[in-house]
Order: C-alpha cells, then structure tokens, then sequence
C-alpha cells in the first residue's frame, strides 16, 4: 500500500504542535518519517512524515481538508485566478533574486512557511515566460467547473456498469452507456466526472470488501494502555547490510519479538537462510522461557505466521492454542499497524548505515561508495557472519538500556518499563519444560507405515509402534534442531513412544554389523509379535473336544414320541440302487463296488430313454 506523505509543517497544522515537536516524535519513531531529496531543511533534505502514522483524528482532519478544497475546485472558478497571481509573485520574485532555484527555494519556504518544489517552480517559470499570468490558469474543466456535461441518467448507467465486481473496462462501460444515451459527451467528459469518485469507493466496488478494508485506517492500541506481556510483536526483516559469509557476499535476515508496551527486544535470530515457520516457533520459545507466557501475539500476515501448528487459534494442536495465546494478524498492507516496523527503521538508521557495506532497500538509496566497488572489494570490507551477530547482540542489549521518548516510556528505558509494568509472569515449570520444547519445534498428523513413519526423509521405527498403529494415524512431534528423534502420540494427544532415526549410510554398502543390527531387531520384533499371541502351552482342540463330550453327556436321551407318524421316504435312485446290492446267501461276500457302478449306468440309461425322472 502506497502512504501519503506530508511535510512537517502539514503535520504540525494537523496535530496541532510544533514543527519542532513533529520533528523530535519522528526521531522517537512515534510517527513513521523519511528523508527526500528537496529544499526546506538546512541540510538540502526534506523530512517528511506518513499521514498513515498520524492519530486518527489528524487523519479524518486531512481528508475533510481535501474533501473541501475539491468541493471548491469545483464550485469556485474564481479560486484559480487567484492561484496563478500567487504562482506568479513566486516566479517574479525568483527572477529579481538573481539566485539560483534551490537557494531561492530554501530561503522563501523559511520565510512563507510554504513548501513549494523545485519541479513547481520551474513549472510555474516556463508558463509564466511563455503566457504570462494567463499560462499559470488551470483550465481543467473552463467555465463549466463543476458542472458535467454527462447527463444524470447516462452517468447512473455508467457508473452501474463501471462499479461492479465484473471490472468491465472504462472504455467498454462507455461504450455501452452510449448505446442506451445516443447523445452524451466524450469519454474525456465521463473520465472528469469519474474523478469526482473517492478511490475508496471504487475499490470497495471493484475488488470487494477485503481490498477495502486494506484502504481504511488500522486501528494501533496505545501501548501506555498495555501492560508488560500483554502483546508481543514479530516480524522478519533483512538487514541492508553486505556481510561476509564464507568467502561469500550474502544479506541476512533478522527474526524478531519485541514487548509493545516496553519496547523491549525479548529475542531474536538472524540467518542466511529465508525465515521460515520453524524460526517463528524458536525464537518465540526463547522469549517465552526467558520472559513468559505473553497473552497475545501480533504478528505478520505471512505464511510462516500461518502455519497450522505454529500461531494458529483455530488448531487445537497449535502452539499458540495450547500455550493460551491469543494470535492477531495485521491487515494485508498495513504492516505499518504494528510498532516492530518503526523499530526497523531505527535499526536501519542506528544500526545499519554504521557499515561500510550498508547497500540500502533499493538501488536508489544505495550509497556510492558500494556502487564503485568490485565484490573482491567489498568482501574486504564487509563484517563477517559472527562478527555481525556480535555487533547486533551489543546493539539489542544496549537499546535495551537506552531511555526512550515513546509514549508511556517516560524517558526510562526498555527494561525498566518492561519490569516495571510486569503485572503477571505466566512462567512455563521446570517439569514442563520437555513438553515445551516439543512444542516449539513441529507436529504433524502421518500414517504409520511397514518400516515405521516417514519424516523429513527419514525414517524413524518403533516396534510397538508399527505392531499397534499401522496404517493407523498419529501425531509426530520433532525439534528441528533435533531431527534424529520424534514424539509420538495418537490424535487424541495420548503418548505411544519415542522413536530414532534409522540411520542409512550413502558413501558404502551395509556391514556385517549392520546385517547383525537388522537381524537383531528382526528377531525382537517376532518376539514382540510372539508375546501378543497365544499361550504355546494350551491345547486347544483337546479342550474343545473335551468340551463337546461335556456338552454331549449333559444332553437328555431324546426317543419318537408315541404321537409321531412314521412315513418312508424314498427317492427313485436310492430304490434302484438297493436292488442291485441287496445281498443274498449266495453272493454276500461277492457284492462289492463294481456292481453298484454297473446299476447306476443302468438306470440312468432307463431314465435317458423314458425322457427322465418322473
């Protein structure tokens, strides 16, 4: 988001104070201030401050302010002469100085409390010399100023076909309009009158809600209202600095958590690498374990503030749930919302520019100095890794110590607002501690697998694990500082074990040792399997046949009731088959199974011909 910046005399007529006083709130980065090149300030550079930074009264001052002098523009065409008479005494009085721009610039903003531009005056000369005063004229809109040509009803169509979430173009919505009114004036006529339109309202229409509200001033608690511990803020931001890491030309960049009501830097880290979820959870725990447990954070919008485990309220599972950490997260692009930000460009200013290899945010605000330089040169002078870690250790600790003019600090320092304002210390137990610092490292829903869980591309077993929970769901829990081990509960938070990394070598073949290991462990885990099984020594078909006789002898001896009908039942193929195998006296021994084969073909050889069974 682009902020609006104002010269110290508008901000002091807004406030109501001083110039004086603007000046030394933004040197105590009470409001959030710069330095551009220009004419005004005795060292050829102007300060100006964000309207964005200013209280909200001064703000809603501003805007009526220039709500006004629109609404004059357009009411008072009057009002533009008298703007080109007095655009003309500058440019008289410039000619008869006989001194250069700047140093007519500089002396007659002193004098008028004016804060005319050397692009204005220059301006303003070339249109004087060649029209005169007429030239100096803003004609926008002649002697119709703030009377449109468009006519009401196609402007209504316009504007319902302009301000709409489709984001039909300006020229499309024209030409439509058109169609329906035949007769209206030019483009350039609706492109007047659409000026007319606030910004916000267009974006409001155009983007939705959510865009809108990046447009609407953010709301910043008074930290004189706040007491120690109750926000904390963080935020990542890379140094402008060039820093020698191993033979290499690298920027840094700095993680940090700072106490809003006291100022106080409570931890920090700077790395090479990009800050990442598990550097917001490190250096929070390292706050907390010196300082306690803060009742709320106030962190950036950004993905590593996001992640479900670190800062998230609506994760049961999260640090900031469990540990009762309220998280707030700044609107998108008002990241000027948060104190941390005004804090950086101290540390830029008070810190960072004190290097020789101090190379700006961007190209333009690069020093000469390191534009001139050839890498081998720069890696010469630059500070190397640890030396920078040192030097911004020494830094944060005396900031610490260093009286402050902000509001509620009462020109103390950090530390003595901060343990002078320190209501309450929710202070993590000794007993607790190893359950902490799982929490400040990482945790994650996987499925355990044959080898055991897969994480961070390693592989961690545990017998009773994979024998108990395969295929099943559980939470690992794992320091990142720490990967060779993990904590393991189900998704209900109740402990299962702890398991190590299986370590796999990359440069050779396993050994003879690690054979024996794998064997080793193959062998516990039968018996592991082996003690869930049954008991070798019970023989369980004797005891269920000796069940089954138990069962057999308690039965009642059961006969035909004397009420029961007896009838034969007799199938065809049974009856057939009987006569060829009722025995006689002569051939008793002889029957046997050839025969009971030769009756079976021959009665199926009778039924084939009678057209089968009856």
């Amino acid at each position: 988001m682009f902020l609006e910046w104002l010269t110290v005399r508008e901000s002091a007529a807004l406030l109501g104070i001083s110039d004086r006083a603007v000046r030394k709130s933004a040197e105590n980065n009470i409001y959030t201030s710069r330095y551009v090149d220009g004419v005004g300030g005795s060292s050829g550079k102007q300060l100006l401050i964000a309207l964005e930074s200013l209280p909200q009264e001064a703000q809603d001052r501003y805007h009526k302010r220039v709500l006004e002098e629109k609404t004059e523009a357009y009411t008072n065409p009057g009002k533009h002469i008298e703007d080109a008479e007095f655009k003309a005494s500058v440019v008289k009085s410039y000619l008869n100085s006989h001194l250069d721009c700047s140093k007519f610039l500089r002396k007659y903003n002193e004098e008028h409390e004016t804060s005319i531009t050397l692009k204005q005056l220059y301006s303003w000369r070339d249109k004087f010399k060649t029209k005169g005063i007429e030239g100096l004229i803003d004609k926008r809109g002649g002697h119709n100023r703030g009377h449109s040509s468009v006519p009401d009803d196609a402007w209504e169509f316009f504007k319902a076909a302009y301000l709409s979430q489709d984001r039909r173009t300006f020229e499309w919505c024209y030409r439509e309009t058109k169609k329906q009114f035949p007769e209206i004036p030019s483009l350039q006529a609706f492109k007047t009158r659409f000026g007319t339109i606030p910004e916000a309202t267009v974006i409001l229409e155009r983007f939705g809600k959510e865009a809108y509200k990046a447009l609407t001033p953010y709301y910043e608690r008074d930290p004189a209202c706040l007491d120690s511990n109750d926000i904390w803020f963080s935020d990542h931001t890379p140094l402008d600095i060039l820093v020698n890491v191993e033979g290499k030309l690298r920027r840094v960049t700095l993680t940090l958590w700072i106490d809003a009501h006291s100022r106080k830097l409570l931890s920090w880290i700077v790395r090479v690498q990009s800050p990442n979820t598990d550097i917001v959870k490190q250096t929070l725990g390292e706050a907390i374990k010196l300082h306690g447990v803060p009742k709320e954070v106030y962190v950036d919008n950004g993905k590593d503030y996001r992640a479900k485990d670190g800062l998230d309220n609506d994760n049961n599972y999260s640090m900031a749930h469990l540990l009762g950490i309220n998280t707030i997260y700044a609107t998108a692009y008002h990241g000027q919302a948060k104190t941390i930000e005004r804090f950086f460009k101290t540390l830029e200013d008070q810190f960072s520019k004190q290097f020789k290899t101090y190379i700006g945010r961007n190209a333009q605000d690069r020093p000469e100095r390191t534009k001139k330089k050839s890498d081998a040169q720069l890696l010469k002078m630059a500070p190397t890794f640890i030396e920078l870690k040192q030097k911004l250790e020494d830094y944060f600790a005396k900031f610490n110590e260093t009286a402050h003019g902000g509001k509620g600090m009462d020109g103390r320092s950090p530390n003595e607002v901060y343990y002078r304002d320190l209501k309450e210390k929710r202070e993590i137990s000794v007993a607790n501690m190893d359950g902490f610092r799982l929490l400040c490292g990482r945790n994650k829903v996987y499925t355990v697998q044959r080898n055991g869980l897969r994480v961070n591309d390693a592989t961690f077993y545990n017998m009773e694990l994979v024998l108990r929970y395969s295929k099943q769901k559980v939470r690992v829990f794992y320091d990142p500082a720490n990967i060779d081990e993990i904590t393991v509960t189900d998704l209900e938070g109740r402990f299962i074990c702890s398991a190590k990394a299986n370590a796999k070598s990359v440069f050779r073949d396993r050994t003879a040792d690690d054979y024996r290991e794998a064997k080793h462990i193959k062998k516990e885990f039968y018996k592991l399997v082996k003690s869930y099984g049954p008991d070798p020594n019970i023989d369980v078909n004797m005891l269920i046949a000796q069940k089954q006789a138990e069962e057999l002898a308690a039965l009642p001896e059961r006969t035909v009731s004397e009420t029961t009908e007896i009838v034969p039942y007799e199938v065809p193929l049974m009856k057939e088959l009987s006569k060829g195998t009722e025995p006689t006296a002569d051939n008793e021994q002889e029957a046997n199974s050839d025969e009971i084969t030769k009756a079976m073909l021959n009665y199926l050889r009778k039924i084939d011909q009678e057209g089968g069974i009856a």
